[in-house]
């Protein structure tokens, strides 16, 4: 009788051991799927900011284009032809632009027929046909509407903003402002202390990079305008190999990294891609926490279990 109840004593013994690691195990996969649920969810918020900032910039450069682009005098002089006169005229007002936006790289007229008139970030350069490389362009002298999007181009994957340009209503061109990414991934990172962005062009904006601007390559597939130092190129080219969250330990903390959107031009290819790295050390600590009390819970209750057993195993005996 006492052997008996020995053993179905074991026998609660086990179950309650089995049950305990089920619990384990199953707080364990709980906590990985809340992790990821969090970092879906700071993505998608980070995906909201891209497009609200998107939108701001777009709506704040077409009203200031559109502006420019009827002011009588830089009409004048546009629809005229007065390249060096244009250029004087513009070039301050290019340069307050940039200051009050560094990211601000492009500033370009464009004449009716496809041709450069003038770049004001490069004025010796004019007169090339864009008709069969600017479907941006091509699309504001076809519609004579303002419009807006991601472009590739010799300066990488910049926003662009192109308002039409009319002198005496006659549709005599564009002008097109140009944004760098740094301006996406600095507006991104001022929305929260704890993440790190890196803007990342696709092969097919690679080619069509100067020279001077194709800084760094990843496999030939994909180039890195300017690297934000809290990356290396090893683990960029490991994120972008992979649709898994990535975990990155670096100055004691821990990274959750991944892609965090797919950036599209306007004829919708893929330009490039938003690399995001979230520091979820808190959260780590937090699930590390609970699960660690959670296992001291269990512990003690089987500690507590088994003096029960030994303690009826040597009253029996």
């Amino acid at each position: 009788m006492k052997n008996k109840r020995n053993i179905i004593l074991y026998i609660i013994f086990f179950i309650i051991f089995l049950v305990s690691a089920v619990i384990v195990n199953n707080t364990i996969q709980k906590d990985r799927e809340d992790r990821q649920k969090l970092f879906v969810e700071r993505s998608k918020h980070m995906e909201d900011i891209l497009n609200s900032d998107m939108k701001i910039w777009s709506e704040y450069y077409r009203q200031l284009l559109t502006d420019l682009a009827t002011d009588k005098e830089i009409n004048s002089l546009f629809a005229h032809q007065e390249r060096e006169k244009l250029y004087d005229l513009m070039y301050s007002i290019y340069v307050d632009l940039q200051e009050a936006e560094p990211a601000l790289q492009i500033l370009h007229f464009h004449n009716a027929d496809s041709t450069s008139f003038l770049r004001i970030h490069n004025k010796d350069k004019f007169g090339d046909n864009l008709s069969k490389i600017r479907p941006l362009i091509e699309s504001v002298h076809t519609t004579h509407k303002p419009i807006n999007g991601y472009e590739s181009g010799r300066y990488g994957g910049s926003l662009r903003v192109v308002v039409p340009v009319f002198y005496e209503e006659r549709y005599i061109g564009a002008l097109e402002i140009g944004l760098s990414p740094t301006a996406i991934t600095k507006s991104l990172e001022s929305s929260d202390g704890n993440v790190h962005f890196q803007f990342i062009l696709h092969k097919n904006s690679i080619k069509k990079l100067s020279d001077k601007n194709l800084t760094l390559t990843i496999d030939g597939n994909y180039a890195v305008m300017t690297l934000n130092k809290f990356f290396t190129l090893e683990f960029l080219k490991k994120v972008l190999q992979s649709d898994d969250v990535i975990l990155l330990e670096k100055e004691n903390k821990e990274f959750y990294t991944s892609k965090v959107t797919t950036i599209y031009d306007y004829e919708n290819k893929i330009l490039g891609y938003i690399v995001g790295a979230y520091d979820f050390t808190l959260e780590n600590q937090r699930y590390s926490i609970n699960l660690v009390q959670l296992i001291l819970m269990i512990g003690m209750a089987i500690v507590v279990f088994l003096a029960l057993i030994l303690f009826s195993t040597r009253k029996n005996s």
